[in-house]
């Protein structure tokens, strides 16, 4: 079916169509930053960068893998859903940090403890207003008494960070 212009009365939300060009709104731009390289050490009691050596996608090319940030880019000032995952070895009785930061200010983070050394993963999830210039990081932090390891997930979604916007 054949669209020229697409209302609320001729488009029938229950048919299949098929789209070309690229698609504009309120969830572009958006990224997907992973850690698919080696592991990253972090130090005991250090708050520490994260990484990413790659990008699944970046339609507005804010993701540095040299800065490890997304920058807001210019005319794109709005609301940002932003969501981060970490896997990484934890010590027993370890408090583990998930932290998101904003212009180098922490504005977000998720705290979990351990008992027992394993693996944990930890997941957070932020609408945060930016503007053009903006810079987004994300930071882990544990107290395992060593270093420890954040993993790499090869082909699989072990360790990211992305982010789209919603609205303006």
């Amino acid at each position: 079916m054949a669209i020229l212009k697409a209302t609320s009365e001729s488009l029938d939300l229950t048919d299949d169509y098929t789209f070309t060009g690229k698609l504009s709104g309120h969830n572009y731009p958006m990224f997907l930053a992973k850690k698919t390289d080696a592991g990253q050490s972090v130090a005991n009691a250090s708050t520490t960068k994260i990484t990413f050596n790659t990008t699944d996608f970046d339609t507005d090319s804010g993701f540095s893998t040299t800065n490890n940030r997304y920058v807001i880019p210019t005319g794109k000032n709005g609301k940002y859903f932003f969501y981060l995952k970490i896997q990484a070895d934890a010590g027993n009785g370890a408090n583990l940090y998930l932290r998101l930061y904003k212009n180098g200010t922490e504005v977000a983070n998720i705290r979990n403890g351990t008992s027992g050394a394993q693996r944990k993963s930890l997941f957070l999830s932020i609408v945060e207003d930016a503007v053009a210039d903006d810079y987004f990081e994300m930071f882990y932090y544990h107290d395992s008494g060593s270093a420890k390891t954040v993993d790499q997930g090869g082909t699989e979604n072990v360790t990211y960070f992305g982010g789209y916007r919603i609205g303006s």
